[in-house]
């Protein structure tokens, strides 16, 4: 009997996202779950499942056999968007910081600027994410947050349309949070408020102590002060 993956939590939004997708390139696949799943839910036709470790792409490979899609999951040693077989329509990019999801796009754009959908989940960095997406010509058409195993992730979806938005129509708040789950007001989001300004706050006072600058941080628990109060 072939095996099934089960997903949950953050890994299962992603694949919900990638519904319709032809080909899907599963950057940064690890163990290659996301890959498996989103070929045994029809999700996707083909996923291309790339690492630049070798190791997580024998696991990924061992997987796939297991679960007998080796005609449909391909394992592809390669670093980012580089050397993929043929263009996807969709890009997933999960589980890193949001400049390296940057850099990635940003270094093969003839790729990320065809893809009909590019899925994000940053770890961290997400408002330098953000930035990048809106002064590079891509449109965030979706967005929400997800809580797994206690930590509160960012899912961001987004294509590239190559037309640059009006910054001066944006809420206060966007680049940390988002347009989309500020206007829709994510359930998740008072509470990610409430972790980031207890972080910054004891952020703020370890700087104080140690005489450090602290004009961007009071900048920051600033907007999030004002976010909440927008709420």
């Amino acid at each position: 009997m072939e095996k099934r993956v089960h997903l949950k939590g953050r890994l299962q939004v992603l694949s919900d996202y990638a519904k319709g997708s032809d080909t899907v390139a599963d950057i940064g696949c690890d163990h290659g779950r996301l890959s498996v799943s989103l070929l045994q839910t029809g999700a996707a036709n083909t996923v291309y499942a790339c690492d630049i470790s070798r190791d997580s792409l024998e696991k990924a490979r061992a997987l796939r056999d297991k679960c007998g899609l080796t005609d449909k999951m391909h394992i592809c040693l390669t670093d980012g968007l580089h050397n993929l077989p043929s263009q996807p329509d969709t890009v997933i990019i999960a589980g890193m910081g949001g400049i390296l999801i940057s850099e990635i796009l940003s270094a093969v754009p003839d790729v990320a600027k065809c893809a009909e959908r590019i899925i994000m989940q940053p770890m961290r960095t997400v408002s330098q994410l953000r930035k990048f997406l809106h002064t590079s010509g891509y449109h965030i058409t979706r967005e929400q947050l997800c809580k797994d195993a206690g930590r509160i992730y960012q899912l961001i979806l987004a294509k590239y349309v190559g037309e640059m938005q009006d910054f001066s129509i944006l809420p206060k708040g966007f680049y940390e949070f988002g347009e989309l789950m500020i206007k829709n007001r994510d359930p998740l989001l008072p509470e990610l408020i409430m972790r980031m300004r207890r972080e910054l706050s004891e952020a703020k006072e370890r700087a104080e102590k140690n005489g450090a600058e602290l004009t961007v941080l009071t900048e920051k628990l600033k907007i999030l002060e004002e976010t909440a109060h927008e709420m």
